[in-house]
């Protein structure tokens, strides 16, 4: 996993590995410092019962919607 953030608003999102390569390759994202990377964890996460709480987005689109406002698209 990597955290990018994106060149025109500063949104950061976590995304796979080959799909940071490829929104990195396209120009919309860069990758942050090494120190902001998420931790290369090995161990799968245990499942959590009960949850209390809105669920994250499940896109990149849907989270800068969320971080940045309906508009996000539109340029200027």
């Amino acid at each position: 996993m990597m955290r990018l953030r994106n060149a025109d608003t500063n949104v950061q999102v976590v995304v796979t590995d080959s799909k940071a390569v490829r929104l990195i390759a396209e120009g919309t994202y860069e990758a942050v410092p090494d120190v902001e990377q998420p931790p290369v964890d090995t161990t799968p996460r245990e499942q959590t019962e009960n949850v209390d709480g809105k669920p994250g987005p499940t896109s990149i689109a849907a989270a800068l919607k969320d971080a940045v406002g309906p508009m996000w698209d539109h340029a200027g």
